[in-house]
């Protein structure tokens, strides 16, 4: 058995390192960690640089930061096992039957996620189809809602090792390196948000399946770095959210047209939202607000 772990960094220091002190590899497995870092403070690259001999089978690339999507495929290209572990560096894995995952992956499962907990809480987002309802409901602020009132239930009350998804999040994956390239890997017109979403619809459009493992849980820190960059965050959220739609209705004007308009009406509705909250904190809603103008 092998794996290339492909680690993408953002300005991290503590969380990558957290991260791979949690993970316990069996001695069976054959395996390398690929870390490509986008990060922009000097300090994270000369840690680095001062510290990586100290991880065993890691390799570590610095590299421009042309996005999630752009860095995870350029550590596919280095990657030299055929089986790719995809995992955020703001996580901790807590359980993972590696073995078992494994052996199941290509015959039986396309693609294996984890339950992925924050502040154990399941935040797994993939059982609705995003699509024009789905639209609706964020509009209702409904959609998160039911996605994790369907995938609690599930868990709680499982028949099963797997649960089926319509979608996966790209904080932690397991497929195969065949796979990944017959369906062109990350687009990267998604600088960063949605591209695990568009890569999990090209694989539906193949007939593939994503499975959540119930066996393998992970913490996930959601965004430490990219969530106090307020506009940065906002701005690459929404403008990935049209990209995603413009994409998979563009040979259907008519929902490319009523997907904009709900999209449109969501960034009105979340403008407003900020204009109430601004007064608890003016440096995060003014930032956010000035990136969803940007975005329209």
């Amino acid at each position: 058995m092998n794996l290339s772990i492909i680690i993408v960094n953002y300005n991290l220091i503590d969380e990558v390192v957290n991260l791979l002190i949690s993970m316990k590899i069996p001695d069976f497995i054959e395996y390398e960690i690929i870390l490509i870092d986008n990060s922009t403070e000097s300090l994270v690259q000369e840690f680095w640089f001062l510290n990586k001999n100290k991880f065993i089978n890691l390799h570590y690339y610095p590299s421009e930061n042309c996005g999630f999507g752009s860095a995870c495929n350029y550590g596919v290209k280095l990657a030299k096992f055929e089986n790719l572990l995809f995992i955020n560096p703001d996580t901790i894995i807590k359980k993972w039957p590696l073995g078992e995952i494994l052996n199941d992956l290509g015959d039986k499962r396309d693609i294996i996620v984890p339950i992925i907990l924050n502040r154990n809480k399941v935040i797994n987002n993939g059982n609705i189809k995003l699509n024009i309802i789905s639209l609706f409901l964020d509009l209702l602020f409904m959609q998160r809602y039911f996605d994790n009132c369907i995938i609690n239930y599930k868990i709680k009350y499982p028949d099963k090792n797997y649960i089926a998804l319509n979608w996966f999040s790209g904080a932690a994956f397991i497929m195969k390196r065949k796979l990944f390239l017959e369906v062109g890997g990350f687009n990267e017109k998604y600088f960063l948000y949605y591209e695990d979403v568009y890569l999990s619809f090209l694989l539906k459009k193949l007939k593939k399946n994503i499975s959540i493992n119930t066996n393998w849980i992970i913490d996930h820190y959601e965004s430490t770095t990219t969530k106090k960059n307020y506009f940065n965050y906002t701005y690459n959220y929404y403008k990935s959210k049209i990209i995603y739609y413009s994409m998979i209705y563009r040979k259907n004007k008519n929902k490319t047209a009523i997907s904009r308009l709900l999209i449109n009406i969501n960034i009105y509705e979340m403008i407003i939202l900020f204009f109430i909250l601004y007064p608890f904190n003016r440096i995060k809603y003014t930032s956010k607000i000035k990136a969803l103008i940007k975005v329209k």
